[in-house]
């Protein structure tokens, strides 16, 4: 069935209305009208069965059914020099698709500046991502931060992708979170690759043989980082 967003769902059912953007593609884009069986979710677990009730295009209401919430099962975030739009999108759209709980754009020494960031362009494109692919969770995104920041704020443990270092040397206990350092086109300073390695808590993780662009990078490095916490 079709999947819709709302803000809020009660895990004992009820009513809900779709957002305006939702509600036009459900009239107007699919034409599916009262009476209709849909799937609506909230991104944070909530995936349930609904009929449409009322199917204005402006503001469309739902009856759904009791359901039991999913638990978050992703524990990689992603976090990355800023690269120019073509290239974030490619990011975005990838990393959702194959699961991750969250994106850290990162101002580095060759990424793009904080304005390159369009959070409402972003949160459409995991939205639509996570209907597609059929998960019931939204991934997390942060604000842009600079990269020195950042490392000084987070806890998990990470590993970062270098074109200069083909091998891997990631070890993590099970059930451990991670985050996923990729840099910008430009790739990482030297400055930044001489931060990495003087840092215990940070490995590097191998992408094979070929010299990858960026996107390339954070979709292959994702892939691999969850084969290691034994999510693929």
């Amino acid at each position: 069935m079709n999947r819709f967003f709302v803000e809020e769902l009660c895990e004992s059912g009820g009513e809900a209305t779709l957002t305006p953007e939702e509600s036009h593609h459900l009239c107007r884009v699919l034409r599916l009208g009262a009476g209709a069986s849909v799937l609506v979710i909230d991104g944070k677990g909530g995936v349930a069965e609904a009929v449409v009730k009322a199917d204005s295009a402006r503001r469309c209401q739902v009856e759904y059914q009791p359901f039991i919430r999913q638990r978050l099962g992703f524990r990689l975030s992603v976090a990355f020099g800023l690269p120019k739009p073509s290239a974030l999108d490619q990011i975005i759209r990838r990393c959702t698709e194959v699961g991750v709980c969250g994106f850290f754009p990162l101002v580095t020494d060759h990424s793009l500046q904080p304005k390159a960031w369009n959070r409402q362009r972003w949160e459409k494109a995991v939205s639509e991502v996570i209907k597609q692919c059929q998960s019931p969770f939204l991934p997390e995104l942060h604000e842009p931060t600079h990269l020195n920041e950042f490392l000084g704020s987070v806890t998990a443990p990470l590993f970062f992708c270098d074109e200069r270092d083909r091998d891997s040397k990631v070890e993590l206990a099970a059930n451990s979170s991670a985050i996923l350092l990729v840099g910008p086109e430009g790739g990482w300073s030297d400055q930044e690759r001489e931060n990495f390695n003087s840092r215990t808590d940070i490995r590097t993780l191998g992408l094979g043989a070929n010299r990858l662009r960026t996107e390339t990078a954070a979709l292959v490095g994702t892939v691999l980082a969850k084969r290691v916490l034994g999510e693929v």
